[in-house]
C-alpha cells in the first residue's frame, strides 16, 4: 500500500520504521493508503493527539499504535522504551491511547465532515503493535483486559510482510459487522485528501507588498548608513 510520507524521518522510532516498511508490502486493493505519524488539534482529551499509523483501505479504517518494548508494573502504570532506551511511564496501554485517538479522529473530523453514521458502515477501530515482545502473558494467551489479543500484534506478526498483512486483515474482521462495506477508491481518496490534504498557500498581494515594502526601507536604512560612514572621506570610489 501507499504509505504517506514514503520515507520515514530519522528521528522516528525503530518500531514505526519497522511497520513502515512492513506496509509498503501489504496490499488489499491498488489504492490502499497509509498515513504516518497524523497529528490532530482536536483530542478528546488532549491538547494535541497524534496516530503513529491511519490506514485507510478498501478493507476498512483502523487505528495503529506501535510501541516496541511494553511492561507493566501491576499498579495500572505502562512502561515504554523509547529509540533511546530510556524508560517512559505512562497511565495508557497501547490499546486505549490507539482508542482515544480513533475516537477523536471520529468524533472531531470523520462524523462531522462526512455522511452521518459514516464508520458505522465500514469495519473500522484501533489496534496495537508491539514489535520487539512476544505475546503476553504467554503464546495465544493474551488475557489483559487492557490489551486484548484480537487487536494486538506482537513480535512473531511482524516477522514479515504475509505475517503482517494475516493478522491486519484479521483486525478489518474483527470490526467487520453484517452491514458492513468495502470502502471504494473514491472514498478512500476522500479521506485520505480529507485527512493529509495537499495544498500551497500564497501569500495576498497585500502581504506581499507589505513585505516589499519593508524589504525597500531596510536597503534604504542601510544604504543611509553607509553613506554617513562616508562623511569626512576626500576620495571614494563606489563600484
Amino acid at each position: 500500500m501507499r504509505v504517506i510520507p514514503s520515507q520515514i524521518f530519522l528521528e522516528d522510532s525503530p518500531p514505526e520504521k519497522k511497520i513502515h516498511e512492513l506496509l509498503k508490502q501489504v496490499k488489499f486493493s491498488d489504492y490502499d493508503v497509509a498515513l504516518h505519524s497524523l497529528n490532530i488539534g482536536k483530542h478528546l482529551y488532549k491538547s494535541w493527539g497524534e496516530g503513529d499509523f491511519v490506514i485507510i483501505s478498501k478493507l476498512g479504517l483502523i487505528v495503529l499504535e506501535v510501541k516496541g518494548k511494553v511492561s507493566c508494573n501491576g499498579n495500572g502504570i505502562w512502561i515504554y522504551t523509547d529509540r533511546y532506551g530510556k524508560r517512559i511511564a505512562k497511565k495508557e496501554s497501547p490499546s486505549r491511547q490507539a482508542m482515544t485517538f480513533f475516537n477523536s479522529l471520529k468524533e472531531n473530523y470523520l462524523n462531522s465532515n462526512f455522511e452521518f453514521n459514516f464508520l458505522k458502515s465500514i469495519p473500522s477501530g484501533w489496534a496495537s503493535v508491539i514489535t520487539s515482545v512476544n505475546e503476553v502473558p504467554g503464546l495465544n494467551s493474551s488475557n489483559l483486559p487492557e490489551l486484548p489479543y484480537e487487536i494486538t500484534a506482537y513480535r512473531r506478526h511482524c516477522r514479515d510482510a504475509n505475517a503482517f498483512k494475516s493478522w491486519l486483515k484479521s483486525i478489518f474482521v474483527h470490526y467487520k459487522n453484517n452491514q458492513s462495506q468495502e470502502l471504494t477508491k473514491e472514498e478512500v481518496t476522500q479521506i485520505h485528501q480529507f485527512l493529509r490534504p495537499k495544498f500551497d498557500m500564497q501569500p495576498s498581494l497585500g502581504a506581499q507588498i507589505e513585505e516589499a515594502d519593508y524589504t525597500l526601507n531596510t536597503f534604504t536604512k542601510q544604504q543611509s548608513k553607509v553613506i554617513i560612514g562616508m562623511e569626512g572621506i576626500p576620495r571614494v570610489i563606489i563600484q
